[in-house]
């Protein structure tokens, strides 16, 4: 059987699993729970709900999801730190990131929306509205702003190669 990159082989079937949110401001985080509870109650598995403070003692942390039990986390849009990430590693704790806001290791599983073809999509429905003179304004610094805002360049130059672009 094949596992997606950073998954356990341990089958989660009565585990406890640990969804984190970085906060609780993002509407999209209730479109989240709404999905993972009935998936998870589906294969037995069990869902704590927290909210990891911005500055956490990463050791204390998961030393406290070990101490538990949790078999795993899910993490959501989160900034995983460096040191986070090697405390998790170190208590073999899988971890799957959603909508990830910086870098991440390779090793670690990650699912992401697609952001890019947002941007190029936004683009040419405005087009098919009849606009011609399309600006966007970004967010804050992260991944997701940058793979729309490159999505968002990709289909002007699409559209109009020669267009000036003011950034």
């Amino acid at each position: 059987q094949c596992l997606p990159r950073g998954a356990s082989a341990v089958p989660l079937a009565n585990k406890h699993i640990e969804l984190v949110f970085d906060a609780l401001l993002n509407p999209n985080n209730l479109e989240i729970l709404r999905g993972i509870l009935p998936a998870a109650a589906e294969d037995g598995s069990h869902v704590a709900v927290s909210c990891l403070p911005e500055r956490v003692n990463a050791r204390q942390w998961v030393n406290e999801l070990v101490r538990v039990g949790r078999a795993g986390l899910i993490l959501v849009t989160s900034q995983l730190t460096a040191e986070q990430h090697l405390r998790l590693q170190e208590a073999a704790l899988p971890v799957v990131l959603i909508d990830p806001v910086n870098r991440m290791d390779e090793s670690l599983a990650s699912v992401g929306a697609s952001n890019w073809q947002g941007g190029v999509s936004a683009v040419q429905h405005l087009v098919e509205l009849g606009h011609r003179r399309i600006a966007m304004l970004r967010g804050y610094a992260c991944l997701a702003d940058d793979a729309r805002y490159h999505g968002y360049l990709a289909a002007l130059k699409r559209l109009r190669p020669r267009a000036f672009l003011i950034e």
